[in-house]
């Protein structure tokens, strides 16, 4: 019985160890930069709160921005497809050929248009500001 509450209890400390370290980005993947940015609606340029942003390169990676429209997301090194959208009637936005290294972080910004399209092939986003920083 004793055996059963220590493994439960060990297990408990597992996952919430897991889910604590997840926040630090040297914690679990050391080899991770960052791409960040903000996604505005390009008529207003207001930003667009829990838009959905996906990188397609060797794996995907996708997360929601916040509120104020701004996102993060750590990926491993690589060339990736960046990936904006925020409602289903309005075709995504796309930045191709974002080229993340190890030595510099990401800020992708994207303006997404806001007509209501039949069509939902993606399209350029509008406004493109891609700029590498220094790793901080």
């Amino acid at each position: 019985m004793r055996t059963r509450y220590w493994l439960i209890l060990a297990a408990s400390l597992g996952i919430a160890g897991c889910s604590f370290a997840r926040g630090f980005k040297g914690v679990l993947a050391p080899s991770t930069q960052e791409v960040s940015g903000v996604v505005v609606l390009a008529s207003t340029n207001k930003p667009i709160p829990y838009a959905e942003v996906c990188a397609f390169g060797a794996d995907t990676t996708c997360d929601r921005a916040d509120g104020n429209g701004h996102y993060s997301l750590f990926i491993v090194p690589q060339v990736v497809t960046l990936r904006f959208r925020f409602n289903t009637t309005s075709p995504p936005g796309l930045l191709k050929d974002v080229s993340v290294t190890a030595a510099k972080s990401v800020v992708a910004n994207c303006a997404l248009s806001d007509r209501v399209s039949l069509n939902l092939t993606p399209v350029p986003c509008l406004n493109v500001q891609v700029d590498s920083a220094g790793k901080t």
